[in-house]
């Protein structure tokens, strides 16, 4: 078995944060690597579930997965979008404080607004562009962070 099937059977499994939290790395990292590995439904839903997630070790894997997955084609950004990702990115981006999260939003979100037009309609009927502009003009520190990724 690969790396990334034990880590999707841990995710659907295991109710231990730590483990939870380990599986969503490998398959971040993984993701990275090619996004089209994690191209599946339950994948995605899964990453799309920890979004909104209260720790901070859950939710910037599952972002980063997301993120990943967006850098693919068309279909995959669309696999996401179907998933209910935007709904959760804008409340996650509408309630997140901490720089380092704000900075994986950012680049997901990024990612799916490169796609057909209606990605970008979906994103600004979701109020997410007017948020990025709110924090980039108050958060100096994101600016700053920002530039150096």
């Amino acid at each position: 078995e690969s790396c990334m099937e034990i880590a999707t059977f841990l995710l659907s499994t295991e109710k231990d944060e730590e483990v939870i939290s380990s599986s969503l790395w490998i398959l971040s990292v993984i993701a990275e690597d090619d996004e089209k590995l994690l191209n599946d439904k339950a994948t995605i839903e899964t990453a799309v579930s920890y979004i909104e997630s209260a720790k901070t070790d859950l939710k910037i894997p599952a972002i980063r997965i997301i993120g990943s997955i967006c850098t693919g084609d068309d279909d995959s950004v669309n696999k996401v979008i179907t998933a209910g990702a935007l709904s959760s990115l804008a409340t996650c981006l509408k309630l997140e404080k901490e720089c380092s999260i704000l900075i994986e939003l950012c680049w997901a979100i990024s990612n799916i607004s490169l796609g057909p037009a209606e990605n970008v309609e979906q994103l600004l009927d979701l109020k997410v562009i007017h948020r990025l502009i709110e924090i980039i003009h108050s958060y100096t520190d994101f600016r700053v962070n920002l530039e150096e990724r």
